[in-house]
Formats: structure tokens, C-alpha cells, sequence
């Protein structure tokens, strides 16, 4: 009987001679920093933020309503095992095509946050009351200062 250790270290041996290149089929994670009423997607071309669609409110999840925006967008191609594809990216708000560089200004049916609007909003409001709270108090204490005048008394001699 022949040891089969010699001849299991030559066929190991002899196929690191033969190895070759493998294709992987990964994809990354979708991006986080995605435009207000955008989502992030992930695909071979890379991570890219799309449009958050809506066509009603009843379509939007959470506390979250369907709003019409504009965003520059552009299509990059792609290749992978499947075939080629085409991601829209779309990246900013715009009013015009001429916001967007290469790119168009498309219109779309988003779904948008609104308890970040009401947060926002009570901030700049709660903000507002004290500046004017502030701004209320100085001029009473200047008005006051300005009233009484200091006068110095002296006492009679007894």
C-alpha cells in the first residue's frame, strides 16, 4: 500500500501552477447622506441615492407625506455578471436644468419627513420667543435706569 501524503501534497502543489481569476458578484451597502425625499440604493455601479416614490400619502410610511420636488439627476451605466444596467442617480434639489451641471432637473413625487419640519420649526420658534423675551427685557431695564435718575442725599446733622 502506497502513503497517500506524498501524493495529496504534489496535487496541492500542482494547483497553486493553475489557479486562476474569479468574478465576484458583490454589492456595497446603499449610501446614508441621501437627500431630503431620496433613498439610498446599492448596486455594481456603486452606492447611489434614487427618488423615495409616493403616489398618494397613504403610500408613504410613518409620519411622512407625498410631496412633488425636483432633483438633478443623470443615468450611469453599469456592467455586471446579469448584464449591463443603468442606475439614475439622483443627487440635489433644482428648480431648473441649468441646477444641475451634465445633469436634469426631473420632477418626481416624493415621500418627505414632516416631523423633522415640526421639530425644526418649534426650534426656530422656541428660539424666536427668547430672542424677543431678551430684546423685551433690555428695553424695560434701560426704560427703568432712565426713570430714576441717582440723586444724592445727605442726611441733616441732628
Amino acid at each position: 500500500m502506497r502513503p497517500i501524503g506524498p501524493a495529496l501534497g504534489m496535487l496541492v502543489l500542482a494547483s497553486a501552477f493553475f489557479a486562476f481569476p474569479v468574478r465576484a458578484d458583490v454589492v456595497g451597502p446603499p449610501p446614508l447622506d441621501c437627500a431630503r425625499g431620496l433613498r439610498g440604493h446599492s448596486s455594481h455601479g456603486g452606492p447611489y441615492c434614487d427618488f423615495d416614490p409616493c403616489a398618494d400619502d397613504r403610500t408613504c410610511t410613518g409620519e411622512r407625506t407625498c410631496v412633488a420636488r425636483s432633483y438633478c439627476t443623470y443615468s450611469r451605466p453599469g456592467n455586471a455578471v446579469g448584464g449591463a444596467f443603468v442606475d439614475v442617480v439622483a443627487t440635489r434639489p433644482c428648480e431648473s436644468d441649468a441646477d444641475c451641471g451634465d445633469g436634469a432637473c426631473t420632477p418626481a413625487d416624493v415621500c418627505l419627513d414632516v416631523t423633522a419640519h415640526r421639530i425644526r420649526g418649534l426650534v426656530m420658534v422656541s428660539f424666536g420667543v427668547v430672542a424677543l423675551g431678551v430684546v423685551v427685557w433690555l428695553a424695560v431695564m434701560s426704560f427703568r435706569s432712565r426713570r430714576r435718575p441717582h440723586v444724592e442725599t445727605r442726611m441733616p446733622p441732628r
